[in-house]
């Protein structure tokens, strides 16, 4: 697997994004989706995303894409929790 940095660019907009469905979706704001992470990478077994996505976003609907939101964003958004 390749480690990506995650971007300030990509972290704007997965912020604005969590917020922009907070409210209606119940998605977790950015920071404290960070330490919601933060717990998840660090406990003694590994958690699948389809475990703990579902409580960072809520229940955002995604059957009709990302809404122009990065893909590529979330699926490194884990890592960033690193750095």
């Amino acid at each position: 697997m390749m480690n990506q940095e995650f971007t300030q660019e990509q972290m704007e907009q997965l912020e604005a994004f969590l917020l922009s469905h907070m409210e209606k979706d119940g998605c977790m704001p950015l920071d404290v989706a960070q330490g919601y992470l933060t717990a998840v990478v660090s406990g003694p077994h590994m958690i699948m995303p389809n475990e703990w996505l579902p409580g960072i976003l809520g229940d955002v609907d995604f059957s009709s894409g990302f809404a122009g939101f990065d893909q590529t964003a979330m699926n490194q958004f884990p890592a960033s929790v690193h750095h």
